[in-house]
């Protein structure tokens, strides 16, 4: 795969973000590998092509892993392709908040998709 690089690189900042936060961690290079084959290289918020060729780090178009449920971990089914435009853009609104806001301006829907709804974070679940 031409991105097998660039996905250990994300892999690995995605664990220190991980370790910084405390928060669980199962990513590789191969599963985001996954996950970008899934989406076809395409923002998951706004169906745009996202390239690691754009120039600059913080280039809008630039893929970013964003977590749809900030509370949870870098785990596969908490994760998508996103481009540093809409994940900035994002910040910390819930995924399905984000995903109405999107919608609402004219970008694919993600509403149907489960891993938008609400799930209980950690602590909820052990109380």
């Amino acid at each position: 795969m031409a991105n097998r690089k660039k996905f250990l690189d994300f892999a690995r900042y995605a664990r220190g973000r991980a370790n910084a936060r405390g928060v669980e961690f199962e990513l590789s290079a191969a599963l985001l590998g996954r996950i970008w084959l899934e989406q076809g290289g395409m923002c998951f918020w706004t169906g745009l092509p996202i390239s690691f060729e754009q120039p600059g780090a913080r280039h809008p178009m630039r893929p970013s892993v964003d977590r749809l449920h900030t509370d949870r971990g870098y785990t596969v089914d908490n994760v998508v392709w996103a481009s540093n435009f809409a994940n900035r853009a994002r910040g910390d609104l819930p995924a399905l908040d984000f995903a109405q806001l999107m919608y609402a301006l004219g970008f694919p829907s993600r509403l149907g998709d489960s891993r938008l709804h609400a799930h209980p974070s950690t602590e909820q679940q052990e109380e």
